[in-house]
C-alpha cells in the first residue's frame, strides 16, 4: 500500500511540475492528472481537478481542485440603465453609473432613419477625472424632437476613444393640440399681428426673410398674438417663417 501512495504521490507530483513548467499568465490552465499500476494486474486513472498556476506578483503559484477562471478587471463604466419619457416640450433623456473608469463623455443620439443617428449634444462625465465608485446621475433634454415615436441611444466615451452604445429606447412624443397661424392684416400697413391658435411650444419663434433669403428680424412667439413691426420695411414681399418643435410654416406677408 505504501508502494501505491508513494507512485500515486510521485505523479502528481510530477503533474503539478509540468504545470509549473508553464509561462504563468493571470489565469493559465493545465492538465494534471495521469495513470497508477496496481499490484493484481490493476491500474488506477485519476485526475485532480483544474490545475491552474495564478500570478500573485511576480510569484506563480501552482494550485489544484475545482478552480475556476476569473477576472480581477473592472469595466471602464457601469451603466445601470438609459431611459426616456415625454413631456409637453421635450423629451427627457435619463441614465445613471454606479462606477466609472477614464470616462470621458457620453454623446445622446436620435435615430433620422433605419440605421443612421445624428448627436444631439455631448453631457461630459460628473465624475473627478472620469474616475468614481459612487452613483452618478445623467438626463438630457431633446427640444427639437419630430412628432410620433422617437428613437434614441447613448454612446458612452472613454478618454483613450474607445467607446460602447446602449441599447435603443423609444418614446413615444405627446402631441400638441392642432395650429392655424395667420397674419392680420395682410397686406401689412404699418404693423400687425401674428395669430397662434393652439398651444404654443416652448421653443416657437418667427423670422422675417425677404425674397433674396436674408433674415432681416427674429421674433419670439410667447402668446397667442405677437405684434410684427414693419414700419421700417421697404414695400414688397416677405416671409414670414414660423417653427416650434412640432411643425414650420411659412406665411407670405405683403408690405404695399
Amino acid at each position: 500500500m505504501k508502494k501505491q501512495l508513494y507512485t500515486l504521490g510521485l505523479l502528481l507530483a510530477i503533474s503539478m511540475g509540468q504545470a509549473q513548467a508553464q509561462e504563468a499568465d493571470r489565469v493559465v490552465t493545465a492538465s494534471a492528472g495521469g495513470q497508477a499500476s496496481l499490484t493484481g494486474g490493476y491500474s488506477l486513472d485519476f485526475t485532480v481537478g483544474e490545475a491552474v498556476i495564478i500570478t500573485s506578483g511576480s510569484n506563480p503559484v501552482f494550485t489544484h481542485g475545482f478552480l475556476q477562471p476569473f477576472f480581477t478587471e473592472t469595466l471602464p463604466v457601469e451603466l445601470l440603465g438609459f431611459t426616456g419619457k415625454a413631456y409637453e416640450g421635450f423629451n427627457l433623456l435619463s441614465w445613471k453609473t454606479s462606477s466609472e473608469k477614464d470616462n470621458s463623455h457620453f454623446v445622446v443620439e436620435r435615430r433620422i432613419s433605419e440605421d443612421i443617428y445624428e448627436q444631439l449634444g455631448t453631457v461630459p462625465s460628473k465624475a473627478k477625472q472620469g474616475n468614481s465608485d459612487t452613483l452618478m446621475n445623467y438626463n438630457f433634454r431633446d427640444l427639437h424632437f419630430e412628432s410620433g415615436t422617437n428613437y434614441y441611444r447613448l454612446q458612452q466615451v472613454d478618454f483613450n476613444g474607445k467607446s460602447k452604445y446602449t441599447e435603443v429606447v423609444a418614446i413615444q412624443s405627446l402631441q400638441l393640440a392642432a395650429q392655424e397661424l395667420w397674419v392680420a392684416p395682410n397686406p401689412v400697413d404699418g404693423s400687425s399681428k401674428l395669430y397662434v391658435k393652439g398651444n404654443i411650444g416652448v421653443s416657437a419663434n418667427a423670422q422675417l426673410i425677404d425674397l433674396s433669403g436674408k433674415i432681416i428680424k427674429e421674433i419670439r412667439i410667447a402668446s397667442a398674438a405677437t405684434l410684427i413691426d414693419m414700419s421700417t420695411f421697404s414695400p414688397g414681399i416677405y416671409l414670414l417663417r414660423y417653427t416650434d418643435q412640432f411643425q414650420k410654416k411659412t406665411l407670405r406677408l405683403i408690405k404695399p
